[in-house]
């Protein structure tokens, strides 16, 4: 079961798959585009996918696209102060 369907689980099966589609279009197709060309060019490539939630983290807002290299490198996550409203 994805993210989609835990957190819209009253939107129907449509939408999960809309929601995927969509995904991979605007994530996907470009990272696989680059890595190909990349490769056309003579260079090395390691893609990955990562999608582990950090701890105390909203399954609604998904994986930080900058939570990576903390979780992977074992490095400080960066504090932020909180917002002043």
């Amino acid at each position: 079961m994805g993210v989609a369907t835990k957190v819209f689980p009253d939107l129907g099966f449509e939408f999960k798959c809309m929601v995927s589609m969509a995904g991979d279009y605007s994530m996907i197709a470009g990272s696989r585009f680059n890595a190909e060309t990349f490769v056309a060019s003579g260079l090395k490539v390691w893609p990955y996918h990562f999608d582990v939630l950090p701890p105390g983290s909203a399954i609604e807002y998904g994986v930080r696209h900058s939570i990576e290299p903390q979780m992977a490198f074992q490095l400080p996550t960066p504090s932020y102060p909180a917002a002043q409203m």
